[in-house]
């Protein structure tokens, strides 16, 4: 009897552990839609423009600025912001007493997605070889040495292509993402994550495909494939879909300027 149960156990098991993964997938799915609707509604109260990646006053401090996702912009649309956190991420429990110095307009706030904001630089940065690349939520000149404008919604001509959201987020505290003495679920001012330097975006996800020795690659490699050997997007029409990290690392899927 013992044999027995222990061999259904073992057939069983990995079945359950499928229906366990597939199910917090369709629900990453919904959220990122839910997400994705936001953002265009937002667009289409706001002249046909897409939100910067983060907005405010920095020379006033950090309480002075906000993000994306924040209730003064996408968040507004939003009917929870649970909606942020995937179903396939646990994060820590802790967070900083003094909330990282940030003010009421900008809560630190959980986040598995990763919004495009791949951004045009002063020092003609490249992505896949192509120079000044911009996509969707670009970074404001008072932030960094950025170029770009605000994205015009008529300036995407690959509507289906173009990746709006990911879900590539990495729960690390650390350098992984962003300052050393921020956490990865709320993209800071510091912007050293792969989704928003022009650069680092396409050699994050190339990088985190080979796996390799070294440990902020090694850390990098599950983000990308938290369902099976691949993640979660939402494009700009808003419907959303499964791709491998192979599939993403190509300019059509991020830059709202391909050739």
């Amino acid at each position: 009897m013992i044999a027995i149960i222990a061999i259904l156990a073992a057939v069983l098991f990995p079945v359950f552990s499928q229906a366990k993964l597939a199910a917090k997938k369709a629900k990453d799915l919904a959220n990122l839609h839910q997400i994705a609707l936001a953002v265009t509604m937002y667009v289409h109260d706001n002249d046909g423009v897409y939100p910067r990646l983060v907005s405010g006053e920095p020379s006033k401090g950090l309480k002075s600025t906000y993000l994306w996702s924040s209730s003064q912009v996408v968040g507004a649309y939003a009917k929870s912001v649970d909606i942020l956190v995937s179903p396939a991420d646990h994060f820590s429990p802790y967070l900083p007493e003094d909330g990282l110095g940030l003010g009421p307009l900008r809560p630190l706030q959980r986040s598995s997605y990763l919004p495009n904001a791949v951004t045009q630089f002063s020092d003609g940065r490249k992505a896949w070889g192509v120079k000044d690349p911009f996509g969707l939520m670009t970074i404001p000149s008072e932030f960094t040495n950025s170029v770009s404008s605000a994205t015009a919604e008529s300036s995407v001509t690959g509507v289906t292509e173009v990746v709006m959201l990911a879900n590539g987020m990495l729960e690390y505290y650390g350098q992984a993402y962003g300052c050393p003495d921020k956490l990865n679920n709320e993209v800071d001012p510091c912007m050293k994550l792969p989704g928003v330097y022009a650069d680092w975006l396409p050699t994050g996800i190339r990088l985190a495909q080979q796996d390799k020795g070294v440990e902020f690659w090694r850390m990098m490699y599950p983000s990308w494939r938290k369902f099976a050997g691949g993640s979660n997007f939402a494009m700009v029409d808003s419907h959303v879909k499964f791709m491998k990290p192979e599939e993403v690392d190509r300019p059509e899927k991020w830059l709202a300027n391909t050739p």
